[in-house]
């Protein structure tokens, strides 16, 4: 029991082994989470199913007839004239072609024209639920998607060429054009929300193709006419283009259109100024003229208000002040009456006195006690605001004029800047109109050589052509969405997403709540002991008293676990330490009960706590005598031992402490614990958190074994490491750790009070 705390070196699988319990019993602690991220899911998957439109697929075919060219290629020439390898090698040289004239973006541009951009961009419609003809949930979901998508957009609104421009781009990123392997059949495939509107489209696309080969074949004949304009068409375009920059340049025209917004801007901006300017010009003079009319009515001096006052009258507070001093005198006169004063002396003095208190008093009958002064005349404060405000006004009136000239100057400058400006506006708009429009004309030549170019390699016109073998088709049945694979796709990676974050919070929580978290700490399985709470269940031992039969699964439990030999003689220090939030009452008396009932041995409780113990309270033991006592050397261990009710158990107290908090455990507490443990075959300690009350730490070091106590979800792992350390350091062997649940282990005993 006294070798020092042995350090087990863990398997390299030992943290995969502790990982997945802690996983678990959080998922399950929080299994409300996962439920609630499944419902979420699932919900979203619903919401996606309901608001993904219904998706109907229509598909045409095209089929490319080989020209003489193509049946004459060089393998098709060795092979023979009339063999399957010439006609093979014919239709892949004309699919190739094919492909090349219909993968320009012209050919969607013949498809908007056919068709209408307002087709191509109507929003999404679902059928609507007619009689017999959709289910009630089916026309519920129509209604929603019908109120979803509703845009309210008009057909024909907003600019003509974007809407054109848009459903162009749309049909070249969504319409496909596939070749046929092994066949001279090329398939046209288009989704759309309706299945009328993608066979319009795949028609108008079979359309449109037949319409571009012809008419890229039949411009074939002309390329080096069109490489000749549009190197002419480039020449000029450059020149006009040179003699903008340049005029730009020579003008200092960066921007001509926003350099005219901002004069524009600013001029504006410069007459409301002046506007405003004239306006507060005008106000100020009605003001004056209204002032100047009152300040001839007002008078420039008035009597000030409020400046009557009484003040007490001087003569009456001297009269009042000579007589007290008689009176003092008289009073003197009568302490030296026969004192210094003979008797002829004091009635000739009291005579004196006496008449000139008469006088005095005489002549405070007829003074008033009080007077009144006049008021003062000062200046009328009217007078002075109007005034006042007269001459403000002037200067106002001073600094608008000189405002508004600097103003009008500024105007002026901008006026003649903008003026000139648009002295080069004709200039400008002929110089850029013409560049632009030479511009685009190289640009549309450039393009259509490049597109000719895509097939210059066919020496002859038609040397291969195209047909509709069929045309788009009527496909009722939507391809998309798999509404039920939404919903449980939803439910899926909501309850993926919702194991996860709890097996993660689970994993990365700072509290101690399973046994699985103590063995990540370090502490082995076989020696972390859980806790009860309340059991009902008889428990082993018959011989546990009534008072704790609620505690008999936790005394068979915890003693058990003590590791020591019957034979020896050697007292015993052990202690259970609290940690985090746990209470070591419950748990040091389930100890010292068990070596006491079941192990036959004498056991001696102590407890370092200030309130009454767990034990103390439960045996309804008051002990006004504790180890306090025999700290302070007043008495002897044995004189302050409180026996109880189970044979060889003694309890050992604080006692009567009248100091603050806890008395500090100190060298005469480690010599009373080894006073104890010649004594008694144990001593079982109950030790508070050492965060708490640091002065344990005196305590390990003179102790054999130390039992954690943990309260689940209430300690932190920081915590716990900590005390563990704390052990470590002070080579005291840690003989495990008892996990209390979260709730139920122990009701705090009420503090004992000293007299």
């Amino acid at each position: 029991m006294c070798d020092d705390m042995e350090t087990e070196t863990r398997p390299a699988n030992q943290t995969g082994r502790t990982l997945l319990p802690v996983m678990l019993a959080g998922i399950w602690r929080h299994r409300g989470w996962v439920i609630a991220a499944m419902m979420v899911g699932g919900a979203f998957g619903v919401f996606r199913a309901v608001v993904t439109p219904s998706q109907y697929r229509s598909s045409g075919k095209l089929f490319v007839r080989p020209g003489v060219r193509e049946n004459m290629q060089p393998d098709a020439a060795f092979a023979g004239g009339g063999s399957n390898a010439s006609r093979m090698s014919g239709s892949r040289e004309a699919i190739l072609t094919e492909m090349q004239v219909l993968s320009s973006p012209d050919l969607f541009d013949l498809v908007v024209e056919d068709i209408g951009p307002d087709e191509i961009l109507a929003p999404f419609e679902p059928p609507p639920a007619g009689p017999g003809g959709t289910s009630w949930h089916a026309g519920l979901m129509h209604s929603f998607q019908r109120w979803w998508f509703g845009s309210g957009e008009v057909p024909g609104q907003g600019d003509k060429e974007q809407r054109f421009r848009a459903a162009s781009a749309l049909l070249f990123r969504t319409v496909i054009i596939v070749p046929e392997a092994g066949t001279s059949v090329i398939t046209v495939y288009y989704v759309s929300s309706s299945p009328e509107r993608a066979r319009t489209v795949v028609d108008g696309v079979l359309e449109a193709a037949q319409k571009k080969h012809q008419i890229t074949f039949e411009g074939m004949s002309g390329v080096a006419k069109v490489e000749d304009e549009l190197r002419t068409n480039e020449k000029l375009a450059v020149e006009a283009e040179t003699a903008l920059r340049e005029f730009k340049r020579d003008k200092g025209i960066y921007d001509f259109h926003s350099q005219q917004g901002a004069l524009q801007s600013y001029l504006s901006d410069l007459d409301r100024q002046i506007d405003t300017i004239d306006l507060d010009t005008k106000r100020r003079l009605s003001e004056k003229q209204a002032l100047d009319l009152m300040l001839p009515k007002i008078p420039p001096e008035r009597i000030a208000p409020g400046s009557d006052s009484f003040v007490v009258n001087p003569d009456y507070e001297m009269f009042s002040q000579q007589l007290n001093h008689l009176r003092e005198s008289d009073l003197a006169l009568e302490y030296a009456r026969n004192v210094t004063i003979s008797g002829p002396a004091y009635e000739n003095r009291k005579r004196d006195l006496a008449g000139r208190i008469a006088i005095l008093e005489a002549r405070l009958e007829t003074e008033k006690k009080q007077i009144k002064l006049d008021g003062s005349i000062e200046k009328n404060p009217e007078y002075a605001r109007v005034e006042s405000r007269l001459a403000d006004i002037e200067v106002e009136l001073k600094g608008l004029e000189s405002q508004r000239t600097q103003v009008d100057n500024l105007r002026k400058s901008q006026r003649k800047a903008f003026e000139s400006l648009e002295a080069l506006a004709p200039s400008f708009r002929e110089l850029d109109l013409d560049a632009k429009q030479k511009r685009a004309t190289a640009d549309r030549l450039a393009e259509h050589v490049f597109n000719m170019k895509a097939v210059q390699r066919l020496e002859q016109l038609n040397l291969s052509n195209i047909q509709v073998m069929q045309s788009g088709s009527l496909e009722p049945d939507k391809i998309a969405p798999r509404r039920t694979w939404l919903v449980t796709i939803g439910v899926f990676f909501g309850a993926a997403f919702g194991l996860a974050m709890t097996a993660l919070w689970s994993l990365f929580d700072s509290k101690v709540r399973i046994a699985a978290d103590v063995k990540r700490l370090g502490i082995p399985p076989h020696q972390t002991l859980i806790g009860r709470v309340d059991s009902d269940a008889p428990g082993p031992g018959s011989r546990v008293p009534v008072a704790f039969a609620d505690l008999r699964s936790d005394i068979a439990h915890f003693w058990a676990a003590l590791p020591y030999e019957r034979g020896t003689k050697d007292g015993l220090k052990i202690a259970c330490l609290a940690c985090g939030d746990a209470m070591a009452g419950r748990a040091t008396a389930a100890m010292a009960l068990g070596l006491a009932i079941h192990g036959g041995e004498r056991v001696a409780h102590v407890t370092t706590s200030p309130s009454a113990s767990w034990l103390a309270v439960r045996l309804g033991l008051s002990p006004r005598r504790g180890w306090s006592e025999v700290v302070a050397g007043k008495a002897r261990a044995a004189d302050v031992a409180t026996p109880t009710a189970v044979a060889g158990l003694d309890h050992f107290g604080i006692g009567e402490w009248r100091g603050e908090g806890a008395p500090v455990p100190g060298p005469a507490f480690l010599e009373f614990l080894a006073e104890l443990s010649r004594s008694y075959r144990f001593v079982v300690i109950e030790l508070p958190d050492l965060e708490i009350d640091p002065s344990g730490r005196s305590v390990l070091g003179a102790i054999d074994g130390v039992q954690l106590v943990v309260r689940s979800a209430r300690c932190r792992k920081g915590d716990f490491r900590r005390a563990m350390l704390a052990v470590a350091a002070s080579g005291c062997r840690l003989l495990g750790c008892i996990l209390q649940p979260e709730t139920g282990v122990e009701n705090k005993p009420a503090k004992v009070a000293s007299s």
